[in-house]
This record gives structure tokens, sequence and C-alpha cells, in this order.
């Protein structure tokens, strides 16, 4: 049994939203069941007290009317009444001889007879003057009569006798009762709600930070295998290249793909380096006012024999002369690379431009191409990690990772800005760089 115990104690440790389960299900309910049972319990306590006091107020009034000779006069008896919708009956009996005979009664037939059932007259002289109460039933009917024993200035045996119908009023109770009920249940279902959200809360934060250390974990096994993969795939570069300068047929061939081949690895891994960058916000952007028509000059210059082995035309045209941003100019850089590179692997003829245009809010950047064009399915996914297009053959003979777009797509958000893609298959595409003039 002890050990059980320790191990369910072990469990909640390990656990603390179990805790704020026991809460809800067990102590909730019970904590919620009690606190209401006690609102009822003093709200009909605290109304059974305003009633009696309301009796014996009116019957304080009556014994003041009989002290006062004034109970021969109807009229007066009314004015002291007043609009009493609960009280039924009324009368006011006296002793002569051995009966009790009415002086006093709604239903003026009756006085000066006598009285058919004096018994709970009688038993008011135990009440020492004070009013005794009881709660009955007359037909299914509840109702409460009072009692009083009253001896008056000239020494007569005086007694009074009231009958209230508090149905109108229980019901109003009753009525305002289950109002709080229901407020009360919001109240708990609310309370309920927010500690269930409070244990979530807590799992998710738990959970947070889990995630958050495996996502450092990897990253530290991404940056060393990146590492140690760049380090030999560029010596292999390297050596292939030497070889190229002596090597003739065959051979040279063989060296040119060993080379070709380490060229599309390191940019796979450097793709894969950006990337778990990215995603781990290790990346930091600094902004400094640049002029972007350099920048891409300095890029059409590097992409140009790209586009000379493909005999495309590559050109640039501007709205002005120089054109000042404030950006990344090594990520504006990086940007412009990619897309065109893209353009460039995608086109077999005619040309790629890159149009920079600014007015007083935007300044934008159209990279276009006259190449294969993208589907509408395709433009959906163009900024997709590995995303990929054309048939097999095509993408065996396009280098690339597939995560160009993507990285590019993240490099543009971090400088604030937006991209797009406009494409018709089989005419080309337009990629559409917008930054606000205003960047703080």
């Amino acid at each position: 049994m002890i050990q059980i115990l320790k191990s369910g104690l072990r469990i909640i440790k390990q656990n603390n939203q179990l805790i704020l389960v026991v809460v809800l299900i067990v102590i909730f309910p019970l904590l919620f069941i009690y606190t209401f049972q006690q609102f009822v319990y003093v709200s009909k306590a605290n109304t059974n007290t305003v009633l009696q006091e309301k009796i014996n107020i009116l019957q304080d009034t009556i014994e003041f009317a009989v002290d006062s000779n004034l109970i021969t006069d109807p009229a007066v008896i009314s004015s002291f009444l007043g609009d009493q919708e609960d009280l039924e009956k009324i009368r006011i009996v006296k002793q002569t001889g051995e009966d009790l005979v009415i002086i006093y009664d709604l239903d003026s037939t009756k006085i000066g007879t006598i009285e058919p059932n004096q018994q709970p007259f009688r038993a008011s002289l135990l009440g020492n003057g004070e009013t005794m109460i009881f709660n009955i039933k007359i037909d299914e009917k509840p109702v409460t009569q009072a009692f009083r024993y009253v001896n008056n200035e000239n020494a007569d045996d005086v007694y009074i006798f009231t009958q209230h119908d508090f149905s109108k009023i229980n019901a109003l109770l009753d009525g305002r009762i289950l109002k709080s009920y229901i407020i009360l249940s919001l109240i708990f279902l609310f309370i309920i709600a927010l500690a269930y959200w409070i244990a979530n809360q807590i799992n998710y934060h738990k959970l947070y930070n889990t995630t958050l250390n495996k996502l450092k974990e990897r990253d530290l096994i991404i940056d060393a295998l990146v590492h140690e993969f760049r380090a030999p795939l560029t010596a292999i570069k390297g050596y292939a290249s030497l070889l190229e300068e002596s090597l003739q047929g065959e051979e040279l061939s063989f060296s040119t793909r060993i080379r070709e081949a380490s060229t599309r690895l390191v940019t796979l891994v450097n793709d894969f380096l950006e990337a778990a960058h990215i995603q781990s916000g290790k990346t930091k952007i600094e902004i400094a006012e640049s002029d972007v028509v350099s920048i891409a000059n300095k890029v059409i210059s590097q992409m140009k024999p790209l586009a000379d082995v493909k005999k495309l035309l590559l050109k640039t045209t501007q709205t002005s002369d120089k054109i000042l941003l404030k950006t990344n100019a090594k990520r504006l850089e990086q940007i412009l690379i990619n897309i065109i590179n893209n353009a460039i692997k995608y086109t077999d003829q005619g040309e790629v431009s890159v149009d920079i245009n600014t007015n007083i809010v935007y300044t934008t950047f159209t990279i276009a191409d006259t190449g294969k064009g993208i589907s509408a399915d395709d433009q959906k996914k163009m900024f997709t990690p590995f995303a990929r297009f054309g048939t097999d053959d095509q993408i065996n003979n396009i280098t690339g990772s597939g995560l160009g777009m993507w990285i590019t797509k993240q490099i543009v958000e971090q400088l604030k800005g937006e991209i797009s893609v406009e494409s018709i298959k089989g005419v080309g595409t337009h990629v559409i760089i917008r930054f606000k003039n205003d960047l703080n």
C-alpha cells in the first residue's frame, strides 16, 4: 500500500497538471455544490426572518389599535393595515365568560359570533405576548398562521389571529435563486475552462521547452555535419579543377564531372546550413542605406557568365541611376542571385531582365525571364521547401536543392519585404519583390 502511494506521488510530481485535473474533477464540483447549498440556506433563512418580522409588525399595529380602543372602527383598522397582499385573514377575539367572541374580522358578518376553533387561540397564552407562528397546509396550499395573546389596559384578554399567503414571495425568491444558480454555474464553468486552459498552457510550455532544446541539439548537429562535409567537398572541387588543367580526353571528362558534382554538393550543403540558420532564428539582419542599382549591377556581372553559356541576354533597367533603400546589401545580393540563377536555369532562349522601379512608397524589383513558365498549381508551391518543377528529366538535368526560393522568401520577409510570382506556362515568369521605402 505504501509503495502504491509513493508511486502515485511520484507520478503527480512528474505531471503537475494532474493536480489541476483533480481540482477540476473533484474539489471544484464539491466546493461549488457546498457553496450553492449554503447560499440557498442563508437566502431562505433570511427571507423567513424578514417575513416573520413583517408578521410581528402587523400584529404590533393591531395590538396598538386594540389598546387604543380603535378596534370598533373598521376604517381605522383598514388604514392601519394598508395594502397587505399576502394577508388572507385577520381576526380579533375577546374572552367573554367561557367563550371567545369575535370582535373584528375582515368578514363583518362574523363579528359578535363565538369563535368555533378556540384551541389555537388559547395556546397562544404560552407565548407570553409574543407572536406564535405556524406554517401549515390548508387544502394542499401552504399558509402561515400567527397568533398573539394581548392583555390590554382594560384587563381584557384579547387574541389576535392573522393568516398569510407568501407563495408569491416564495416564488420570487425561487426565481432569484434559480438565476443565481445559473450565474454561479456559468462562473463555475468559466473557472473550469480557465483552469483547463492554464493546465494546457503548462503542458504546452513544457512541450515548447522540450522542442526548443531538441531544435538546439539538431542545429548543433547540422552545423557540425555541414562543416564536416563542406571542408572535404571544397578540397575535392579544388583538386578536380587542378586535374582539369593537366588532363585530356575521357579523363578530362571524368574530372569535370567530379568538379560539377562536388559543386552541386557544396551548394546543397550551403543551402541546408542557411535553412537551418533561418529556422533557428540565428540569422541577424543589419539594416543600412544602400544603392540597390549598384547591388543589382554587381549581381548581373557575376551571373553573366552563366547566361553567356546558354546564349541568354541578361540585362537590367531602372528608373534612376542611383536608388537608395534601407536594407541589408549582402542579403539583397543573395536574393537577386538566387532568383536570377533560377531564371537562367529554366530559360533556354531569350532573356532574363531585372527591372528596378521606385516611387514615394515602394522600391520594386521585377526579375523576368522567357523560360518554361510555371503552372498555376506549381506557383502555389513556389516558396515551399524542396519545391522543384518540371518533368523528371528536367529535374535531373537542372541542379539545385529545392531550397533556394524558400530561403529567398525567408530573407525577403526578414527585410520586411514581400515576394510574389506571376507566370504563364510556356511564356515566362516574373518574380516581384517589393520593399517599403520608409523602413526603420
